[in-house]
């Protein structure tokens, strides 16, 4: 006998929210009442709307300003947890930046993270299997991602993630008080710090480390 889920599709790219619905439409055993969605306003819309929720699969991507992003995701997770306690939330990207990755983690608490890049429609059918047995599944790049920092002997900060990751995409250090909240002096007593930590003597050094430990 089938069992019923429900299941909302938060994507903006057609055919790859065709593709998680003809991989979940092969899935036996389980009758799909399948929601798509492309933005903040008509998620809302269907989550108020429904009254059963299972599964969500998100594209965080959807919002490419900083502050947007974060403001609208955490929100977007929160109505839809408050709303279906037992919902299991998987989290797509494109974006292979292990500190967003790892922020996103942190923050949300997804039951799946998945790099599009990795992923094909038997490892769609292998996340739902997992995370409705409360397993955890992340995609290949994800996992090697955890991997570095589960064995990293180097302990590196929230505050000191989030400097490097703006210095990676280029800005100057004089703009970062504004980023990271902290006064000038303070950001570059962390960054000689991590110089030497990383036994490295100038930013591009102290960057080319960073990546290599997949720190950001």
């Amino acid at each position: 006998m089938s069992r019923s889920k429900s299941i909302l599709i938060i994507e903006n790219e057609v055919l790859f929210s065709h593709s998680i619905e003809a991989t979940l439409k092969t899935i036996s055993g389980i009758n799909f009442s399948i929601y798509k969605t492309k933005n903040y306003k008509k998620t809302y819309q269907v989550v108020k709307k429904i009254r059963q929720l299972d599964f969500v699969f998100f594209n965080i991507d959807l919002f490419s300003n900083n502050t947007e992003r974060y403001t609208l995701i955490q929100n977007l997770t929160g109505i839809i947890r408050n709303d279906f306690m037992n919902v299991k939330l998987l989290i797509l990207t494109s974006y292979c930046n292990n500190y967003l990755i790892l922020e996103m983690m942190m923050t949300l608490d997804p039951d799946s993270v998945i790099l599009k890049s990795d992923i094909n429609s038997n490892d769609l059918v292998k996340a739902i299997n997992s995370v409705t047995e409360d397993t955890p599944f992340y995609s290949q790049t994800v996992l090697r991602l955890l991997r570095c920092q589960v064995t990293s002997h180097i302990s590196v900060d929230k505050i000191d993630r989030l400097i490097l990751y703006h210095l990676s995409r280029g800005v100057k250090n004089k703009d970062l008080p504004d980023l990271v909240f902290l006064s000038l002096s303070s950001i570059e007593k962390r960054k000689r710090k991590l110089k030497n930590v990383f036994k490295v003597g100038n930013d591009r050094l102290l960057l080319e480390e960073a990546r290599k430990r997949r720190i950001i």
